[in-house]
């Protein structure tokens, strides 16, 4: 960097990010939704790649197939685990079940509504106050796939302690840290060089869990106990910097990082520039998507008295996430 962009980024770039980030200047939820709509309709490219690894929760073992049950698709997106638990049901010819598959983007619903079923329910809401909407011990499997560092882990918790049943699961895939290697680097930079384009700010991390290890740690305190779990991941090679960042754009990987500049077209050209030098290897530009999951089985009668200073140590849930 030339000592004129290094002084830029130190004197204005850095000071500019601190003061948004004061004054409350992030990417709200609702920008987030509008980058999931988005990608709606070009999101079975990532289910094309990391489909296969959703199945890791969704078995004959880790599906409670059985007459009245009741099963929620958290964050269902284009409804992959909504139409794979489905397909369990149909084929053990059970007659009466419910699907409840809720989603904050309308758009991604609507793509999932192309599945139709008497026994789903399409819900569009956000996941901790639609969690906060159903009955005490009512759900017998609950799953979220690739979006639990969109909810708050301790109010989330918090609800599935509230609503699953004796022996409900619960099962979760999700990006872990170190994936999207570089790309954290790259806005940051991107940011901190051209400041007047920075409109507002956000944590690309989000929530995102260091292990299955943090995930346990939580729901055991709520008596679930791990029935599998592991990680893995998965390497996308492109042939141009600028087919890997589409990707990452169509596939919502990095849903609601267009609200952080002025002028995304301006910013978007810097990005590339920065892939073509952090993320070539060999012939090809890579990404990573590192992800962990698991399953769990609540072991013991729901615990009734949480203090609720426990969750709120955590200090970053929305208002009324508890």
């Amino acid at each position: 960097m030339k000592l004129k962009s290094f002084l830029k980024s130190i004197c204005i770039g850095y000071p500019v990010i601190a003061y948004k980030y004061c004054m409350n200047q992030k990417v709200s939820l609702s920008e987030y939704r509008t980058g999931y709509d988005r990608a709606a309709v070009t999101y079975e490219r990532w289910l094309w790649l990391m489909g296969k690894n959703t199945d890791k929760i969704l078995n004959e073992k880790t599906i409670p197939i059985q007459e009245n049950a009741v099963i929620v698709d958290l964050c269902c997106g284009t409804g992959y685990v909504t139409r794979k638990v489905d397909s369990f049901f149909l084929k053990k010819n059970i007659k009466n079940y419910t699907i409840n598959s809720c989603d904050l983007s309308e758009q991604m619903l609507t793509e999932a509504s192309v599945y139709n079923s008497p026994h789903i329910n399409y819900i569009v809401d956000d996941a901790i106050v639609f969690l906060k909407s159903l009955e005490a011990d009512s759900v017998d499997a609950l799953y979220c796939a690739w979006a639990i560092y969109y909810c708050n882990h301790a109010a989330l918790f918090f609800q599935l302690n509230r609503v699953m049943k004796k022996d409900g699961i619960v099962g979760f895939i999700a990006n872990c840290k170190g994936t999207l290697e570089d790309i954290e680097k790259i806005f940051l930079e991107t940011m901190v060089e051209s400041p007047e384009n920075i409109a507002k700010i956000m944590d690309i991390k989000f929530s995102i869990p260091s292990s299955v290890n943090s995930i346990t740690k939580g729901l055991s305190q709520y008596g679930f106990e791990i029935h599998s779990s592991g990680e893995g991941e998965e390497i996308m090679k492109f042939d141009t910097p600028e087919e890997l960042v589409t990707w990452l754009y169509e596939t919502g990987a990095i849903a609601g990082t267009k609200e952080i500049f002025k002028d995304g077209n301006k910013a978007i050209k810097t990005i590339v520039e920065k892939v073509k030098k952090y993320k070539k290897q060999g012939e090809s530009f890579c990404i990573n998507h590192r992800f962990i999951y698991g399953v769990y089985k609540r072991s013991v009668s729901k615990i009734k008295k949480r203090k609720v200073y426990d969750c709120k140590k955590y200090n970053c849930f929305i208002k009324n996430d508890i």
